[in-house]
């Protein structure tokens, strides 16, 4: 017994039909998770700062690290630990009123190496978004230019004091 073309027309409208709902449907949730994934998702357990790590000056609380900002610093640590036992950032009290990503922070730093002397840095100025950027960035220099120095010849005897 044949079909006649009514009810084929009918069954292709009905998988058509079937077949947008569920794409829109797909989309739909997609667009609701990444949403709630973007904005709505917390953490259970926040990361906390290195024991090696000390901030003067301002407090976590006061440049509000995130916890992707924290494990930065404590990574970037964790990869210099041979060369680096301790890291002093030192930021300026002046932008403690009210600091938002635009605020732009006065920093310093120093570093203790494992062996003799110190590590420290000028002064410097960044937005407080990238401040994290800039401290890493910092630090993976200094280690490259203090073991640089360290394999010298000329210095044997120790280094005191290095300002990058």
């Amino acid at each position: 017994m044949a079909r006649s073309s009514g009810t084929k027309q009918t069954a292709n409208l009905t998988r058509k039909a079937m077949i947008i709902v569920l794409l829109f449907t797909v989309a739909v949730a997609a667009g609701l998770g990444l949403g709630y994934y973007r904005h709505g998702y917390t953490p259970m357990t926040e990361v906390t700062l290195s024991s090696n790590i000390n901030i003067k000056g301002l407090s976590l609380k006061d440049l509000n690290l995130t916890n992707s900002e924290i494990g930065k610093l404590n990574r970037s640590m964790g990869r210099h630990s041979g060369t680096f036992k301790e890291m002093f950032i030192e930021i300026d009290k002046q932008a403690a009123k009210s600091i938002s990503d635009s605020t732009r922070l006065s920093w310093s730093m120093e570093l203790t190496p494992r062996g003799k002397g110190s590590v420290k840095s000028w002064p410097r100025r960044c937005p407080r978004k990238k401040l994290v950027e800039s401290i890493v960035s910092y630090v993976d220099t200094a280690a490259t230019e203090y073991n640089r120095l360290r394999r010298s010849p000329d210095m044997k005897r120790g280094i005191r004091e290095v300002y990058i």
